[in-house]
């Protein structure tokens, strides 16, 4: 950050406002990591920004910071968005085959006649 605000023209100021001020870019920046702020510092003084003859204030590059991290912060919504949500097809995952019960010969016998099936008593097809 010393570097690219060292391209713009500074008043000498009292230490206290010196201390005001870098006071206001940590807390606006704090919570942005470094890779992010350094882009955002080089997209600053870079020929693709039209206002980088202006001398950024916190707000500026927290807002470029947020273009930079744009990938990162969709992906924490989405994956916000599907915490405690059933699969896509909105139905409960199978359980794990160990868990699975296997039906009676009754139960067995239900599903076949519920398919179509004519079953004697063994639970043998007799025919559709």
């Amino acid at each position: 950050m010393t570097v690219t605000l060292l391209h713009y023209y500074a008043a000498d100021l009292p230490e206290g406002a010196q201390a005001a001020i870098a006071g206001d870019w940590r807390d606006e920046l704090a919570p942005y990591p470094a890779w992010a702020l350094k882009a955002a510092f080089a997209w600053w003084i870079s020929v693709d920004n039209k206002h980088r003859r202006k001398r950024p204030i916190p707000g500026d590059i927290a807002e470029r910071v947020r273009v930079e991290m744009a990938e990162i912060l969709a992906s924490e919504i989405k994956l916000r968005s599907f915490k405690g949500t059933q699969r896509s097809n909105d139905r409960p995952a199978p359980e794990p085959e160990a868990e699975r019960k296997k039906p009676s010969k009754l139960g067995t016998k239900n599903i076949l006649e519920q398919a179509g099936y004519r079953v004697d008593e063994n639970g043998q097809i007799i025919s559709a």
